[in-house]
């Protein structure tokens, strides 16, 4: 297993070698490793509030789709169970519903609300029927208000996990958080999760990318909110730690998608690379679409800009 080093003196900080971000046997491992082990928001109480609901989820889906089973029991105890039957490892319920008992479509096995295996069809006369280990397997969980989390392994205890967060949110009503359908987005990207999440926790490019989430300073640093915040529009050169390679970044602007005044929807990109045209283009952030943000092997980030035409001048009045 290839491994690096962390220095725990932030001084030192090096990016880390990008085989990290690429190789497919780091992220098996990572997922098994880290994923699996952790908690992760699986449902919404509020959607099983009658028993005999049951809610079909899925852990991680697209990274560890785990087949999950929300359950509430007529002693309005809620499960967390494995979606799969014990017999031939059918889905056992595919849909939203409120029942009496699960079963499965495919051979008929039953299952209490909790878990315990029921009867089987055909199965009367079978020796050493039922074993201790027919009934769906449960999965720990831990709820905050109306969000349940569940974790396959765990690493750490539920309340030892969530501790910090509800200490510093303190004050805040978690019981009162209810779900708005309209105000909800997916923003999909197509990048290695060790990549975006770099992206997300390093806070230096905050006054020039996202300058409209800004008031007029961020740490000292002066930003602009008025019509468009950019970077120097010489090309710096970057190492890339994954290759030695060097690479150019290009000037990168931020703004509204439309003269509107509002929230920006999207984020322009245009870049500047030796030998080539500038291509002006936007990288746009949408519900439940790519956000074309592109993983290139070897651990390099690149942003892939949609020619459009040359853009209008933009406001902007948000202040955070």
């Amino acid at each position: 297993m290839k491994s690096f080093t962390v220095d725990p003196d932030i001084r030192h900080a090096e990016t880390p070698p990008g085989w990290l971000y690429s190789d497919p046997e780091v992220f098996a491992r990572v997922k098994e490793a880290i994923f699996a082990r952790s908690w992760q928001l699986v449902g919404d109480l509020d959607r099983i509030k009658a028993p005999g609901s049951v809610l079909p989820v899925a852990f991680l889906d697209g990274l560890l789709p785990e087949p999950l089973l929300l359950t509430r029991d007529d002693q309005d105890r809620v499960h967390c169970l494995s979606n799969v039957c014990t017999h031939r490892a059918n889905l056992v319920v595919e849909g939203e519903a409120v029942l009496p008992a699960l079963r499965c479509r495919y051979h008929g096995r039953r299952f209490g609300l909790d878990g315990r295996f029921l009867s089987m069809p055909e199965f009367d006369d079978a020796v050493g029927f039922p074993r201790a280990n027919e009934g769906l397997p449960s999965v720990e969980t831990g709820a905050w208000g109306p969000f349940l989390f569940a974790a396959l392994s765990p690493a750490t205890p539920f309340a030892r996990w969530i501790d910090p967060l509800v200490s510093r949110v303190d004050g805040y009503d978690a019981t009162a958080a209810v779900f708005d359908a309209a105000r909800s987005r997916d923003y999909l990207v197509n990048a290695n999760w060790a990549l975006y999440v770099d992206n997300y926790l390093e806070g230096f490019h905050v006054p020039f990318v996202h300058a409209w989430r800004c008031d007029r300073t961020v740490r000292g640093v002066a930003v602009s909110t008025q019509a468009e915040t950019t970077a120097p529009r010489h090309p710096q050169t970057a190492r890339d730690s994954a290759g030695g390679r060097e690479q150019s970044s290009g000037r990168i602007s931020v703004g509204h998608s439309a003269d509107r005044g509002r929230r920006p929807r999207s984020e322009s990109v245009s870049g500047d690379r030796p030998g080539h045209d500038r291509a002006r283009g936007r990288v746009r952030m949408q519900s439940r679409r790519s956000t074309r943000h592109q993983y290139a092997p070897g651990g390099r980030w690149r942003l892939r800009a949609l020619r459009s035409a040359p853009e209008r001048p933009r406001r902007s009045t948000s202040r955070c």
